[in-house]
């Protein structure tokens, strides 16, 4: 049973071309690893893309937003208003002389 197995592997093989590992030996430092180029997708241009349509399951397209730089725009004007406001002012101007010598001991 292995060896029919084995026969069928060789025959696969001999039918396609050469190994991955032959191509390796053969090519040597110039030999790039393409895990891509056996893909069998219904468009094979869609093999190279950056970002594929469906990855793990989900649509790309559905976590993309349109109007991420207007948000960002948005959260940079709050931002600077809170700055303004003095709401990140930091604490060590209303400290007691004692409050002090414990943040100095603590280190």
């Amino acid at each position: 049973n292995c060896k029919n197995i084995q026969s069928e592997a060789v025959v696969s093989t001999q039918s396609t071309g050469k190994l991955e590992r032959e191509m390796e030996l053969e090519l040597g430092d110039e030999y790039i690893l393409d895990l891509k180029k056996h893909y069998d997708l219904p468009n094979p241009d869609d093999k190279y893309d950056d970002i594929p349509e469906i990855w793990e399951g989900h649509n790309i397209a559905d976590f993309v937003d349109p109007d991420i730089m207007q948000k960002l725009e948005e959260l940079e004007k709050e931002e600077a208003m809170l700055e303004e406001a003095g709401v990140y002012e930091s604490e060590e101007e209303n400290l007691t002389e004692e409050q002090k010598e414990v943040r100095v001991k603590a280190g």
